[in-house]
């Protein structure tokens, strides 16, 4: 089955620092040690909705850093799921989705602190679940539990949160090609450019990627389990003053392909069909 998917997202949060004095101190504060002298990296995460240490949130948090995601090769809700404990993906005709925590239903995926579920079912699963939240992160956040409204919607199982790279004030940027079997192809890329030092902050990055379909369907003539879409995405930090900060985003996503197909792996003829 043909299937089509196109999103934009757009989020923008502002923060206005009260206690300037106290963040000038944290900041002074020396890196933890580990028992050989070398300086361990602290993780930072925003699980109750501000920056804090992942050590001081009293909350059950698995966090993949940028460096985690990239050694794992972490780049689908699949990969994540092989790397995690206590998670559990459903697949429902091509649609991939967090259904289980601890083996209890009701989880919510956020990008940026945005409710993917705003958007349509079928398009959280098929789309932004998939491979365009792993573009350019700066962490995800695993959080294990029910969880209030914090974020905006209750959930019972918990919350996964995804957590996209800032602008920095540095001219920087990378990119990178991949091809395999399959016709695969993958190019992506990020630019970070300062425009006004430390005020006004820009990323701006994409992704492509191709893969031909590996199950053939004589009926249909057509190729199964294949990957066509394309990620857009641009970032912008200002911050006018010391105590103020806006960040926006905008993330456009347009995926189409063929989908799923059922495929026989064994037929029991006193029972029912098993397949993929």
């Amino acid at each position: 089955m043909f299937s089509r998917y196109t999103a934009a997202l757009l989020g923008t949060a502002s923060a206005i620092a009260l206690a300037h004095t106290s963040v000038s101190v944290a900041q002074q504060t020396s890196q933890p040690q580990a028992s050989n002298g070398a300086t361990l990296e602290e993780v930072v995460v925003t699980a109750r909705r501000r920056e804090e240490k992942a050590q001081t949130v009293p909350i059950t948090i698995t966090t993949f850093t940028q460096a985690q995601l990239a050694d794992q090769n972490i780049r689908t809700a699949n990969d994540l799921n092989k790397a995690l404990t206590a998670v559990q993906l459903c697949c429902n005709r091509g649609a991939v989705s967090f259904t289980w925590i601890r083996g209890i239903q009701g989880v919510d995926g956020y990008l940026n602190g945005l409710a993917l579920s705003t958007l349509t079912a079928s398009g959280l699963q098929s789309g932004l679940s998939g491979s365009s939240l792993y573009f350019d992160l700066a962490n995800v956040q695993v959080l294990k539990g029910p969880q209030g409204t914090l974020f905006g919607e209750s959930t019972d199982a918990g919350a996964i949160l995804f957590e996209t790279q800032r602008p920095v004030n540095d001219f920087e940027g990378y990119a990178e090609a991949e091809v395999g079997n399959y016709g695969h192809v993958l190019l992506d890329g990020v630019l970070n450019a300062p425009i006004v030092s430390d005020k006004l902050l820009v990323r701006v990055g994409g992704e492509y990627v191709k893969t031909d379909g590996f199950v053939h369907d004589f009926s249909t003539n057509k190729d199964f389990y294949d990957e066509n879409y394309w990620i857009g995405r641009v970032q912008a930090t200002f911050r006018p003053t010391d105590d103020f900060e806006n960040n926006i985003f905008v993330n456009y996503y347009n995926f189409h392909g063929n989908g799923t197909a059922f495929v026989w792996t064994l037929v029991n003829p006193t029972g029912r069909l098993e397949g993929l």
